[in-house]
């Protein structure tokens, strides 16, 4: 038996018993994926190929432990390497999100009318959902205007400077809202909007005329109008947009047809029998 000589002996021992308690503790598996997750998160935030130092300095990670991760994920295919040895995402990675992507509820009926839209408008049509605190498009048709924007599929759009990131932030959650403005706002064009005060007062416009124009806040010659997708949930809230650059009329001119294809993407999306219609019928 161990004779402790003091109350605070016996303090710090019950602090270590509680600390090697192995519940407490994550398993060597679960910090293995931690790590993991980690290396790819960093990757997908470059959004281009970096060294082994760079992802090593991102992450925090010793140098030895994101080369060991490294060749595991080139290994399952999730990372490629390049001839200059940086490191990117890899195919495995795309076909693992295009399939997540075409599994999207959203996705499956909004594809339809957006094309519709696209067709009709000449414009490019675009769909995004709030993910975390950013807008990560869905999905994008492009129209017969040539636009050719920076932005991708399942690539995030900013909250502050975007119709779709304007329209998501006043639908989001008061205290999503609250981080937003607080946060710097990057500024893209001489357009962008930097006062969080005349944010807030455009956010209080949009929830009361239920619609969003971005007029080259993110791209100068970028004209763009956007409307809610009513999922029936605040924390994930989605929207439509249709956009032209340098239009001869002002983009709103086009709500009324936009305001259509949102009603009847939320009333398919909100229909029971809807949901056992196969993939294809969808998606064609």
């Amino acid at each position: 038996m161990v004779r402790y000589q003091s109350g605070r002996r016996i303090r710090w021992d019950v602090e270590m018993l509680a600390v090697k308690e192995p519940s407490a503790l994550p398993s060597a598996g679960t910090k293995l994926s931690q790590r993991l997750f980690t290396v790819l998160a960093a990757l997908n935030r470059a959004g281009q190929p970096v060294s082994l130092g760079q992802l090593a300095a991102t992450t925090g990670l010793p140098k030895s432990t994101v080369h060991r991760l490294l060749r595991d994920l080139q290994s399952a295919g999730f990372v490629e390497r390049t001839a200059t040895e940086s490191y990117h995402l890899g195919l495995e990675l795309w076909a693992y999100g295009e399939k997540a992507r075409g599994q999207h509820l959203l996705r499956r009926f909004a594809l339809p009318q957006m094309r519709r839209l696209a067709l009709e408008t000449g414009g490019m049509v675009q769909c995004a959902i709030l993910h975390g605190d950013q807008a990560m498009v869905l999905e994008r048709i492009m129209g017969n205007s040539g636009i050719d924007l920076p932005s991708q599929v399942g690539m995030s759009v900013p909250l502050h400077a975007s119709a779709l990131g304007k329209m998501l932030l006043a639908q989001s959650p008061p205290a999503m809202a609250r981080r937003v403005l607080c946060a710097p706002l990057p500024r893209y064009t001489a357009n962008t909007c930097q006062s969080p005060a005349h944010l807030r007062r455009q956010l209080a416009v949009i929830r009361e005329r239920i619609y969003a124009v971005d007029q080259g806040e993110i791209v100068s010659d970028l004209h763009c109008v956007a409307v809610p997708l009513d999922l029936g949930d605040s924390e994930r809230a989605a929207a439509v947009s249709v956009s032209f650059r340098n239009p001869r009329w002002a983009p709103t001119e086009w709500l009324p047809a936009l305001v259509a294809v949102s009603r009847r993407i939320t009333q398919r999306y909100h229909s029971p029998e809807s949901r056992h219609v196969p993939d294809k019928q969808h998606t064609a």
